[in-house]
């Protein structure tokens, strides 16, 4: 159960790579070879897992949060931050390797503190402005196409969207 809470988080963070990786070429392999116009901060708008669809806030902790993915050239995070508060914290860090050929673009990642690691292995497809992944539990078979996750059928979904600077 714990692995599974922590995968979760963690997937929340893959997502926001999933959004840049829509318009990589396919020689590209990890976060560093990403475009310098797919770099910054992506809103998690969305995240399914076991059926439990979650829209705006997302629980990460235990704690509805507003949850964020952020790529820059070194990793991809997972961020959130609570309700009514200014402190931002970290909820995840992974290494990322994409797949460029083929449709749907495939991703794995990889989290960079957890011993023994696990890898998750999922599906995307994105453009400028938002983003769409599906992973499955750590230990299962990359997904073939984009469902809605159920107690059955062990996948993780998310929808991104490009943050707005704010004014």
């Amino acid at each position: 159960m714990c692995i599974l809470l922590l995968t979760y988080r963690h997937i929340l963070l893959a997502l926001c790579a999933l959004a840049l990786v829509g318009t990589l070429p396919a020689s590209a392999k990890t976060v560093t070879d990403i475009p310098t116009h797919l770099l910054g901060d992506w809103d998690i708008v969305m995240a399914n897992q076991w059926g439990k669809e979650e829209r705006g806030l997302i629980a990460l902790r235990k704690v509805p949060v507003h949850a964020w993915v952020q790529v820059t050239r070194e990793k991809i995070l997972v961020l959130g931050r609570e309700p009514n508060s200014d402190i931002d914290f970290v909820e995840g860090e992974f290494f990322v390797t994409f797949f460029g050929s083929g449709t749907p673009h495939k991703i794995n990642l990889r989290q960079v503190k957890t011993l023994p690691a696990y890898e998750l292995k999922g599906i995307f497809r994105a453009d400028y402005k938002s983003a769409t992944v599906t992973f499955a539990w750590a230990g299962q078979p990359r997904p073939e196409g984009f469902i809605d996750p159920t107690p059955e059928n062990k996948y993780y979904s998310f929808e991104l969207r490009r943050r707005q600077k704010s004014k």
